[in-house]
């Protein structure tokens, strides 16, 4: 939607300096959420990029991205 950050919600911080690195996880998890990667009980709020499906071929996933284009183009 091309927004600006708010001030209204809790903006996501580095983690701790750790001589221990992230999993891949936690580093795609900080990619989202503008940072190196998150530690456990870090706070985060991730910026979705993508929309995943356990089972693509059914109808339930037609009518899915269906909702979603619907969304996205209003």
């Amino acid at each position: 939607m091309d927004l600006e950050p708010t001030d209204v919600f809790k903006r996501p911080d580095d983690a701790d300096d750790s001589d221990k690195g992230y999993t891949l996880a936690q580093k795609m998890v900080g990619k989202a959420c503008g940072v190196a990667g998150v530690r456990p009980g870090t706070y985060c709020e991730p910026r979705m990029t993508t929309v995943g499906s356990q089972d693509t071929t059914g109808l339930m996933t037609s009518q899915e991205l269906e909702v979603s284009m619907s969304r996205l183009l209003c």
